[in-house]
This record gives structure tokens, sequence and C-alpha cells, in this order.
């Protein structure tokens, strides 16, 4: 049997819990091979972000050609840093014909800024070409240019960004109040809810595991909804598993 493989375009999280450390994680969890593209390294604790280096587009470039060498079953990309690392990856992307999973970062769970300043180019040259787009409240709000309070909110503005570019939007309400976390899964049209627990500690890496799952489940499976619900158990399986570290931060266990 093949195993899956994912090509991860991202940044790397020096204390492990998100970003690319989070992504192989994921994939592993579920049995799927990995293959990288680091589009920025970074300096992180598990309460904050310390810097932000941007990997040259040339690199980025030679990265993802590299990682081509050997057949993909599907993309997911992370952390772009800069406008022009938005637009190589962008183009990347256009000649690519496998599925391909935007999680657009804006934010550290920690609260600091990542990859704030390129919502126009993420816009334009990125998200058209996802077959699924994964943000969470605050990128969904930053993405749409509008304030997000509640599910109403989340699904309106999840069937808006469906239809200026992803095929998909999988809207995670994680930072929702309510008793039940809900995500929003639309094309524009149809609209599909995914529930899972409700965390009460701060998690760092979820919305890479979840974008990392769909990214391997889409592999096994092109039909989105059932990937994505696919995803969902895998991810609340994995809930299972946190562990407090003495900041007062949560972070995936072994599973």
């Amino acid at each position: 049997m093949i195993r899956p493989r994912v090509l991860v375009i991202g940044g790397t999280d020096s204390s492990g819990g998100a970003g690319i450390q989070a992504d192989l994680r994921a994939l592993a969890a579920i049995g799927a091979d990995a293959a990288v593209a680091v589009t920025a390294v970074t300096a992180q604790t598990m309460t904050e972000v310390r810097s932000v280096t941007p990997v040259a587009v040339e690199l980025v470039r030679d990265q993802v050609g590299a990682a081509l060498d050997e057949p993909v079953g599907a993309v997911k990309v992370g952390l772009l840093p800069t406008v022009e690392t938005v637009e190589a990856v962008g183009a990347i992307l256009e000649d690519l014909d496998v599925p391909i999973v935007v999680d657009p970062v804006r934010r550290a769970s920690t609260g600091d800024a990542l990859g704030e300043e390129t919502d126009d180019a993420m816009r334009q040259f990125v998200l058209p070409h996802a077959t699924v787009a994964t943000p969470n409240r605050a990128e969904l709000a930053s993405l749409g240019d509008r304030t997000i309070t509640d599910l109403v909110g989340l699904r309106s503005a999840a069937v808006a960004l469906a239809h200026a570019g992803p095929a998909w939007v999988l809207a995670t309400g994680g930072h929702l109040a309510g008793p039940e976390a809900v995500d929003v899964l639309t094309d524009g049209d149809r609209i599909v809810e995914l529930f899972g627990p409700r965390i009460d500690c701060d998690v760092r890496g979820t919305g890479c595991t979840l974008a990392s799952l769909l990214a391997g489940c889409l592999c096994d499976d092109g039909d989105v909804v059932s990937a994505a619900r696919a995803a969902k158990r895998h991810l609340n399986r994995m809930l299972d598993t946190l562990v407090v570290t003495p900041s007062g931060r949560a972070r995936f266990g072994p599973g």
C-alpha cells in the first residue's frame, strides 16, 4: 500500500506547537508522509513569537521543485510571510493538479502577528487556487474585512469568501462562544456544520493540525465534505491527547 504524501508549504515553529512541526505530527497521526518547503523560520515559545525570518523566494521555489520530484496527493499551505512569497507560491499552485488546502495564517495562537500584511495578495494570488481554505474567525474577518461575533456571522463570512475565491471554505469556530466548537464548511451554496468538543485551555496548533489532516484525507478521498468530516474526527481524537505545559498553554501529546 502506498502511503499518502502531502507537500507542506509553511513556516517552522521552534516551540514545536504549531507550523510545520504541527503539520508533520498531524500527517504522521493518519499514516501520511510529508514533503516540506519552508517559507519562514520563526523563533517562538509557547507564549510569544520572538522573530520571523522569511526564506528567500528563490529558495522556496527550489524547495518546492525538489519536493515535487516525487508525486504528492495534496498540498497544504500555511504561513506565507511576505507579499513576494504569496505571489511566488500562487504561481506554483497554478500549475498543480492536486487538492490544495490553504490555512491563511495571520497571527500565532499567542496573538503575535505573522502574515497580517498579505491579505490583498492572498485574495488575488493564492485563495483562487485553493480547493479548501481553512480560516479561523480572526483570519476570516481579516480576509473579508468584517467583524464576526457569532455562528451566524461565521456562516455569512464563510459563504462570502467561498464566492470570492476558494472552491470551499472550512471556517473554524473554536474561538466563538457556545457549548461546542462548530466549524462551517461551504462552497458558497451548500453549508455543512462540523461539531467538536470545546477546549477550555489555550491550545496551540489546532489550525495547522486540522488543515494538514484535511490535506491528508483529500489524498484518499477527493470529496471535500467526506474528507472534512474525516479530518474533524481525527482532530477530535487528537484533542484527547492534550497536555498542559508549564506556561499554562496546551499542546498535543503522543496519541
